[in-house]
């Protein structure tokens, strides 16, 4: 007959065979040498594990059940800042999508405003090109105004991602998610560059 009790060190299930009754062995879940009771102490229990008994001479394991929980917990962690850096990558890319869009759309116009800002020799006629730019059309085009928060929105989302993802990287799990994240960083600015990569039919 085997003997079942619980550790006293993890409260886990556990069992040895009568021979090592009132003696010392280690808990197969958390190492801890414990003293074996001189009998049962559980009901029957399936699938128990068995307790491996302490040889003579041998070292007890210096790992401590605590230790076994957080390694353990980290195998396991979702790396949340990791999926989150993926997240906002995925939303950086879609807000690149929308302004080479918008651009793509009114391409006409937005090249007679910078053939304008080109032409200009100086500061004030560069604002004075400006002003009449948006003179002849009643105010900023709404498209202007749409590309200008779209930029907000995409540098406050990329110094989010860079972030994030430095960070996801350095945890263990989803490090991919974190390392395309910053890919998707780096290239952000090669896009910016290289503006009208995404090009839509012009207006």
């Amino acid at each position: 007959m085997a003997i079942r009790f619980q550790c006293s060190s993890c409260s886990q299930p556990i069992e040895v065979d009568d021979e090592w009754a009132s003696k010392a062995v280690a808990c197969p879940y958390c190492r801890t040498t414990i003293t074996a009771p001189a009998e049962s102490t559980i009901a029957n229990l399936s699938e128990v594990p068995m307790a491996s008994p302490l040889a003579t001479g041998q070292a007890v394991p210096t790992q401590t059940p605590s230790s076994v929980y957080v390694e353990a917990s980290l195998a396991h962690h979702p790396n949340r800042i990791a999926i989150v850096s993926f997240a906002l990558a995925c939303g950086e890319v879609l807000l690149l999508i929308a302004m080479q869009w918008i651009m793509a759309s009114h391409r006409l116009e937005a090249e007679e405003f910078v053939n304008s800002m080109e032409s200009a020799t100086s500061l004030t006629k560069m604002v004075e090109a400006q002003s009449e730019f948006f003179k002849a059309r009643g105010g900023i085009p709404r498209w202007m105004i749409a590309i200008m928060a779209l930029e907000v929105v995409a540098g406050l989302n990329w110094v989010a991602m860079v972030v994030c993802g430095i960070i996801g990287v350095r945890r263990p799990n989803h490090r991919r998610l974190a390392i395309t994240a910053l890919v998707v960083a780096g290239l952000v600015p090669i896009v910016f560059c290289c503006g009208g990569l995404f090009l839509g039919p012009s207006a």
